[in-house]
C-alpha cells in the first residue's frame, strides 16, 4: 500500500509539473510536524525518509521511461493517435504508464 500511494504521488506531482525532489522534503516535513508529539522518534528519520523517496522515485522514473517508449512504439505501430477508455486501460496495465501521464507523454 505505501509504494502504491508513493507512486500515486510522484504522478500527481509529474502530472502538476511539481518539482518531485524539491516537494519531497517540504512533504516529509508536513508529515514530522503533523505526527511529532506522538512519534519524536521521526525526526531522526527525516534524511533516512528522503534517501529512500528518492530511491523510489529513480526506480520510478525508469520504468515510466520504458513504458512510454513501448506505449510509443504500440500506438506507432497501431497508428493510434487517439485513445479511448479501453486502450488507456490496456497501456496502463500493459506498460504501466498511468492514465493521466498518457496524454503528456
Amino acid at each position: 500500500i505505501v509504494r502504491k500511494l508513493i507512486r500515486h504521488f510522484f504522478t500527481s506531482c509529474l502530472y502538476l509539473k511539481l518539482d518531485i525532489l524539491k516537494i519531497t522534503p517540504l512533504l516529509i516535513d508536513e508529515v514530522i510536524k503533523i505526527y511529532l508529539d506522538f512519534y519524536p522518534e521521526i525526526i531522526t528519520g527525516k534524511k533516512n525518509t528522503f534517501e529512500i523517496l528518492s530511491h523510489h522515485y529513480i526506480v520510478y522514473n525508469d520504468s515510466l521511461t520504458r513504458g512510454v517508449r513501448r506505449m510509443k512504439a504500440y500506438l506507432q505501430k497501431n497508428n493510434l493517435k487517439e485513445t479511448d477508455y479501453m486502450q488507456k486501460e490496456f497501456i496502463k496495465t500493459k506498460f504501466g504508464v498511468p492514465t493521466k501521464l498518457q496524454a503528456i507523454y
